[in-house]
């Protein structure tokens, strides 16, 4: 970057004294500063807390599906015209 023409390396050395004198923001507009890399996070969950997940997810699933079938079943009684022939109650 120093190399390049662009800025003639003028911006390469502005963010250095910017890094230096400890100015330098995140994308989000944070000011950093720690360079030091923070603990990793756990790759694995506890199985019982998985398991509770995995059947929190899948109970969601069935809500959503019922739901969805609901929303059909309704939408194709507004979308058909009553029939006027047809009364209510039992054939005779």
């Amino acid at each position: 970057m120093a190399l390049t023409v662009g800025g003639l390396g003028i911006w390469y050395l502005y963010d250095l004294i910017l890094v230096g004198a400890g100015g330098f923001r995140d994308i989000d507009g944070r000011r950093v500063v720690s360079w030091e890399l923070e603990e990793p996070h756990p790759q694995h969950l506890p199985d019982d807390l998985a398991r509770d997940l995995l059947e929190g997810i899948d109970s969601l699933r069935r809500e959503v599906a019922e739901l969805s079938e609901r929303v059909d079943f309704t939408e194709r009684l507004l979308a058909n015209p009553k029939d006027p022939d047809r009364a209510p109650g039992p054939k005779a």
